[in-house]
């Protein structure tokens, strides 16, 4: 990955569960200095997109009686979270994405910030 990001025409992010067992074990083995940035991301669960949705705790929890009691949801809910659910499939969970998306309400000005994703330390 190193020499993708050397030669300046891919951005490079990767993750993997061996970083961490690899490169910061009892005694690191190679972990390849000025070429890493560890953060931490929290994209927006399904959950919380529904929220940026104006989807009220309400129907939140309709639904979640629904699942839980194995009946039917609502016809003109279960619509509206089969959109909502494809919609959180394309744009993923990223806070600024997610804004772009509910501000613009256009799927290449959310391709856009995804391939414009920068990691800032």
């Amino acid at each position: 990955m190193k020499f993708f990001q050397i030669d300046g025409r891919y951005d490079v992010v990767c993750t993997g569960s061996l970083l961490g067992v690899k490169g910061y074990g009892k005694e690191p083995r190679s972990v390849p200095v000025g070429y890493e940035t560890v953060i931490n991301m929290y994209p927006l669960d399904f959950e919380e997109f529904l929220w940026a949705n104006h989807i009220t705790d309400s129907m939140v929890e309709l639904l979640k009686t629904c699942l839980q009691n194995e009946s039917p949801v609502p016809e003109a809910l279960h619509k509206r979270m089969k959109e909502l659910f494809l919609q959180y499939t394309c744009v993923g969970g990223m806070p600024d994405v997610v804004n772009i998306f509910l501000e613009s309400n256009r799927m290449d000005e959310v391709l856009k910030a995804q391939r414009n994703m920068r990691i800032v330390p």
